[in-house]
């Protein structure tokens, strides 16, 4: 099963449940099938679809963002082709597979979109292409998809730009939570994942920027957007390697200050203990008597401990 976007005469009118036979389909309508990845997927597909195993890895399995352009299995001089690319989601925060790849195949006037997990964003950007209410192409259609997507992205990545610098601001005051350096060492590594792909990404828009019959002005911005995204994210992993270097900066810090307030509490203990040890000795002291020795030795302690806390941390 799938969503489908009809349009008439340029303008979105429907959408709707899709599941009629691949052979069965007009695909010379402008329409946007989307999919979500199956083991009945390669069924779907129209039938002059390439069924060879590369082909399909390409279009179903985990890929770096590619483009491509195949030949007709049909034989009649005709082509289709095949654009993977690769998406930050707010799964990033939580676990290692959190990014949306989707395989966009251009087959005359449709676009079919195969999504490696469903993902609310495709219905959305269905739903506004539909709200536009305004005469569309092919090439449209594919720009207002991608555009939507990356910006999907780069809200995801703003919101960790946030989450970072609160995560700062707690590390300051000292409230952190537990676990917290191998969350975010974990996040460090999702976010290196996130810069290879995005510059991948690039690479696939500048490849579709060279193709006559799919460029157009929007592409260009998109382009744009997702140099934009590969700055932020970049600007992120740098950021998460400043808050480590501050977290060990103030464990630094406080352990030395334990230092010091343990080298300060030895050196008021140093002059009394000798006081003591003299005082203690088994020797008559006359004509002093027990208490006497007693007050004269804890007068003396006080003395020289109010001293030594006085003067000391001065000098």
């Amino acid at each position: 099963m799938g969503r489908l976007l009809r349009f008439k005469n340029g303008y979105p009118y429907e959408i709707s449940n899709f599941a009629p036979a691949p052979e069965k389909t007009d695909y010379s309508q402008l329409q946007w099938i989307a999919y979500t990845k199956d083991e009945n997927i390669m069924k779907k597909l129209p039938p002059f679809v390439v069924r060879t195993r590369r082909f399909t890895e390409d279009l179903l399995e985990e890929q770096r963002p590619r483009y491509q352009i195949y030949p007709s299995m049909e034989g009649d001089g005709q082509y289709y082709r095949v654009i993977i690319l690769k998406f930050v989601t707010n799964l990033i925060f939580e676990q290692d597979d959190f990014e949306f790849q989707i395989s966009i195949l251009i087959v005359d006037r449709t676009i079919i979109t195969i999504s490696n997990f469903e993902n609310p964003y495709v219905a959305d950007i269905m739903s506004k292409i539909k709200l536009r209410n305004e005469e569309m192409n092919r090439e449209k259609i594919l720009g207002i998809i991608l555009d939507e997507l990356v910006e999907n992205s780069i809200d995801v990545i703003e919101r960790l730009e946030d989450d970072l610098e609160n995560m700062e601001k707690r590390q300051l005051r000292w409230e952190i939570s537990k676990n917290w350096l191998a969350k975010i060492t974990d996040l460090k590594g999702r976010v290196y994942e996130a810069t290879r792909s995005t510059r991948a990404d690039i690479e696939v828009m500048r490849d579709l920027q060279k193709d006559v019959e799919l460029r157009t002005p929007s592409l260009e911005h998109t382009e744009d957007r997702f140099l934009f995204l590969l700055d932020l994210i970049e600007f992120q992993r740098d950021n998460m390697n400043n808050i480590v270097n501050l977290h060990l900066s103030i464990l630094s810090q406080k352990r030395a200050e334990a230092m010091d307030r343990l080298t300060i509490i030895g050196s008021l203990l140093v002059i009394p203990t000798i006081i003591a040890g003299l005082f203690g000795m088994n020797v008559p002291l006359p004509p002093l008597d027990f208490y006497q020795i007693l007050w004269l030795n804890l007068i003396l302690m006080a003395i020289t401990a109010l001293f030594i806390r006085i003067f000391i941390p001065k000098v």
